[in-house]
């Protein structure tokens, strides 16, 4: 399957791809998916579509519904896990379309909004992000460590930004777990400036109130600026700490009450007497513009096996690739134990995901010869999968990351049934 380009670039071909992408090749690629069963093909569309979407945006959309249409089939196992990638890449091509879809995805992909804002901003699409942002609906989780790095795309828009701060407010102070409020506590400290002042301070002090409410608990907080040090070990003072600049700058008088309150945050607060984030933080007015010279151009790196090694791109080039190969290719031989083989899709496959991250890599990189590293993918399935993130990578789309599923007993499976929008 798919040998047929085995030789067909050649090292100039390579360096021109991304001006001149052969559209023979991705309408030869179209072919092949149509030849696949249902899961994999389903997953093949919905990979396939932000590359289609690159040359013909409709059409893009086209083939995005038709995998949606094909997972929407699907009353059992692989439904659930296809439907939530399904939202996930849906952002990439059409984000209103992800989230019509997001409030059908149940169970353990509920937090999927932090990819589909991601998604959406990496592929071009930060007003739709934005939007979504600032009027979120009440069904579905708010994303604010992604609606962090949407005010980041507004690029000095300060209606946009406040917008967007305004849907986190609103969607905090409908949502009352701790760990959210953490999320929220550190966006707010970071972009609170955004606001007005007088709406700053209404929202530090009810921030202060929660974390008061909240119960306490043990943790090995640790705050270091060269040479000071600060630890605290109740997860109540440390958020205190966390919000501690921010509060002194808007309600002083609260901040001298923490301190006489809370020994733990009082000690932390003579090491930082600002605060941490504003103690060593430059103001803008100083910062001066940063030089495209002076910055330190950072090499590529991959990630390899159980310890997480950071391989050097131009390293796994000059090896073909070898160390990723073989994790991959245990994790293969672990998804095909005749024992205790994977009855997840095949899209959620670890190994596929390691296939797939190889030849993105080799994509990105003119060393990387993806028509001889294809001879070492042992399936074509995942042949094809990790054929589509190559050409992505080949156009210059962002690379995405995945929900992957090891093999696991039946029983725990949290299939649920799937309700498509």
């Amino acid at each position: 399957m798919l040998w047929w380009w085995r030789a067909r670039l050649t090292p100039r071909d390579r360096n021109q791809f991304p001006m001149q992408f052969p559209e023979q090749l991705l309408s030869e690629v179209r072919e092949e998916i149509e030849k696949l069963d249902a899961p994999v093909k389903a997953a093949a569309l919905l990979h396939v579509a932000r590359v289609v979407a690159r040359f013909d945006s409709e059409e893009g959309q086209r083939v995005l519904e038709r995998g949606i249409a094909l997972v929407a089939e699907m009353r059992e196992p692989p439904g659930q896990p296809l439907l939530g990638q399904a939202v996930y890449l849906a952002a990439a091509v059409a984000p209103q379309r992800a989230f019509q879809l997001m409030p059908s995805v149940k169970g353990p992909f509920h937090r999927i909004s932090d990819g589909v804002i991601y998604n959406a901003l990496s592929h071009g699409f930060p007003e739709d992000a934005a939007a979504w942002l600032s009027e979120p609906p009440d069904d579905v989780g708010y994303p604010f460590r992604a609606a962090s790095q949407a005010i980041g795309y507004s690029r000095g828009d300060e209606e946009a930004a406040r917008k967007i701060m305004r849907g986190a407010i609103r969607a905090w102070r409908k949502h009352s777990k701790p760990d959210r409020s953490e999320e929220f506590e550190e966006i707010f400290v970071y972009c609170r400036r955004w606001i007005p002042a007088a709406e700053a301070e209404d929202v530090v002090r009810e921030i202060v109130d929660r974390i008061r409410s909240d119960k306490d608990g043990p943790t090995t907080a640790t705050f270091r600026h060269e040479s000071k040090v600060a630890k605290l070990s109740s997860t109540r003072e440390s958020r205190l700490f966390n919000v501690y600049g921010l509060v002194l700058r808007l309600d002083a008088e609260l901040a001298a009450e923490l301190c006489r309150q809370f020994q733990q945050l009082a000690a932390a607060v003579k090491v930082f007497p600002r605060g941490y984030q504003d103690e060593f933080e430059v103001p803008p007015a100083e910062r001066g513009d940063e030089k495209t010279s002076d910055r330190c151009e950072q090499p590529d790196y991959m990630t390899v096996n159980k310890r997480h090694r950071l391989l050097p791109i131009p390293e796994a080039i000059k090896t073909d690739f070898r160390e990723p190969f073989e994790s991959a290719l245990r994790l293969y031989g672990r998804d095909t134990d005749p024992k205790n083989p994977n009855e997840a899709p095949k899209e959620c496959w670890p190994s596929t995901n390691e296939y797939r991250n190889i030849l993105f890599k080799a994509g990105q990189h003119p060393g990387g010869d993806a028509a001889r590293l294809l001879n070492r993918i042992p399936n074509g399935d995942l042949l094809l999968l990790a054929q589509i993130e190559w050409m992505a990578a080949m156009l210059g789309l962002p690379k995405l990351g995945g929900m992957t599923i090891p093999p696991r007993p039946k029983s725990i499976w949290p299939w649920t049934p799937l309700r498509i929008m």
